[in-house]
């Protein structure tokens, strides 16, 4: 038993000098090699790639318009849905909430879509068929 112990101190009294006796750039002791903390590496030098930011790309009107009709087109399919599961259950309150997400829809539409410029050709399009169904 004793000699057990008499070889584990001596490897870890060997390990303990392997790992003082390995860094001998530094200065003092071993006691004060022992305790110091490791020396704190340099920052990472910082690159010169190009930032990618998170935020989306500009999209001009016509392309805004298009993502926008995309979505609401997809949002009123859903709420057609619930139209027909309102209808088929007799449902008053499912009918109202439905009229109530139809209506929302159409105003985050309006709001993506922007305002309407003279500049625009699709909003010019939009103009003169509106005028003809109206004469």
């Amino acid at each position: 038993m004793r000699f057990r112990a008499a070889l584990l101190s001596m490897a870890l009294g060997l390990t303990i000098a392997g790992i003082v006796c390995a860094d001998d750039d530094t200065t003092g002791n071993w006691l004060t090699r022992m305790v110091t903390p490791a020396a704190k590496t340099p920052p990472a030098p910082a690159q010169t790639e190009t930032k990618k930011t998170d935020s989306p790309p500009i999209l001009s009107s016509r392309a805004r318009r298009r993502e926008a009709e995309k979505s609401y087109n997809r949002r009123l399919e859903a709420i057609q849905k619930l139209y027909t599961f309102a209808e088929q259950l007799d449902d008053e309150k499912l009918h109202k909430d439905a009229e109530l997400l139809d209506q929302r829809n159409f105003d985050v539409y309006k709001a993506a879509c922007g305002p309407v410029r003279v500049s625009d050709p699709v909003a010019f399009k939009a103009r003169d068929t509106s005028s003809k169904e109206t004469r």
